[in-house]
Order: structure tokens, then sequence, then C-alpha cells
């Protein structure tokens, strides 16, 4: 967190996860290029938000103020350039993470992550690492959901298992 910014909370997270992504997005073009069988499967959620960020760029060109739309503001960094990196990261996650067991992992990873920004919330400080009780909560909310889908597919698969 650069705490010399006027948002330190959000403007440090955004600035350091859009160059995390862009550094992604030259591993991911090399590996598309080279392996076009990896490249994103064809799905109606690709071509839908693939849609939203066209129709987003449009009404960013031909709004009242470029600048705002494409940018976005420091306090809240909501531009299309910005929020355009989070297309970008779906695009890396949907080709990377191809298999359920790969998004297992990925959802364990999230859940020990939620687990430990929680506990920090409730033992040292209210808004945890994130900056805000509010967003704290969404993470957490969207982390016991994702704990639920394990469970819920373990116990499927247990099921399934024993009636054998």
């Amino acid at each position: 967190m650069f705490t010399n910014l006027l948002f330190p909370y959000i403007t440090s997270k955004q600035i350091a996860f859009n160059i995390l992504v862009e550094v992604l997005m030259i591993f991911w073009l090399a590996l598309v290029v080279k392996y076009p069988e990896v490249r994103p499967k064809k799905s109606f959620i690709t071509y839908g938000l693939a849609a939203f960020f066209a129709a987003l760029l449009g009404s960013s060109i031909f709004g009242v103020d470029f600048n705002l739309s494409f940018w976005g503001d420091i306090e809240r960094m909501l531009g299309w350039f910005h929020i355009f990196h989070f297309f970008l990261y779906y695009l890396i996650i949907i080709t990377v993470f191809r298999n359920l067991k790969d998004w297992r992992n990925l959802f364990i990873v999230s859940i020990v992550a939620a687990g430990i920004v929680s506990l920090y919330s409730l033992f040292k400080i209210p808004y945890s690492t994130i900056g805000n009780t509010a967003y704290v909560s969404g993470y957490v909310i969207f982390n016991i959901y994702f704990a639920l889908i394990l469970f819920f597919r373990r116990r499927d698969e247990e099921n399934k298992i024993s009636a054998k």
C-alpha cells in the first residue's frame, strides 16, 4: 500500500493489479500464440463480456467526458481502462484453469486467504488488509459460497462412491 497517495487502499491495489495483469498478459499472449489449443473456449459468457466492454468503450468515446470515462477518477479507479483489466484477467483465468481440479485448488487458496483476512479483521483491525469493512464482508461472502460449493461437491462425490 502506498500511503502517500490520496486514496491508498484503492489506488495502490488497483495499480498493482493492473501491472500484474499486464505482465501476465505478455506471457498469456505468448502461450496462446505458441499453443493455439489452449486459447479460451468459446462461450456465451465470454462473448457477452466482450460485447459489454465494446459497448462500454463506445460510451466512453462518445460520452460527455472521455478522460473520466476512459481513465476513471483517482478515488474509485473505475474507468474503462481499469475495468478492462478485469476482463483480461478473466481471459487469463479461463485459459489457465481448464478443469474442475484447477478450479477447486483456486477456490481452496481463495478460501484460506479469506480466512486469514477474516481473522485479521476480527482480532486486529476491522477493515483488515482490504481497507473497508464493506469490501471485507463482500470478499468473505463470496468465499463462504466457494466453501459451500466445495463442500457440496465433495459430499456428492462421497455419496456416489458409497452408493457403488
